[in-house]
């Protein structure tokens, strides 16, 4: 017996198996929401929220906040602003991600 699976997306970052009607895996959904300074920092600094999500799910590096041990810090180099590295400080939950604030980080090298 020969069974196809076909990928669907759920959502912008769900990915969902399905094989003859039957869910095979389904891994939660991710959402994103923003604190009224992250999104006040994207129109400030012309930050676009596609390039924030994407640097909070694939990071070229992460680490822990110093000052407050509940939030992350990704980095990621955004070619779409001439290569400069985007910090993002955010809070995860189970299904979701708090953005608290994004900028371009100067100190940061490549």
């Amino acid at each position: 017996m020969i069974f196809e699976i076909r990928a669907v997306t759920i959502a912008r970052y769900s990915p969902i198996l399905f094989g003859f009607g039957i869910i095979d895996a389904m891994p939660p959904i991710v959402t994103f929401s923003y604190s009224e300074h992250a999104m006040t920092m994207l129109a400030e600094r012309e930050i676009e929220r596609v390039w924030v999500e994407r640097t909070v799910l694939q990071p070229d590096a992460t680490e822990p906040d110093p000052k407050h041990p509940d939030r992350q810090r990704a980095f990621r180099t955004v070619p779409e602003r001439d290569g400069r590295v985007l910090r993002v400080v955010y809070v995860r939950s189970d299904t979701a991600y708090r953005v608290i604030t994004p900028f371009l980080d100067r100190g940061r090298r490549r």
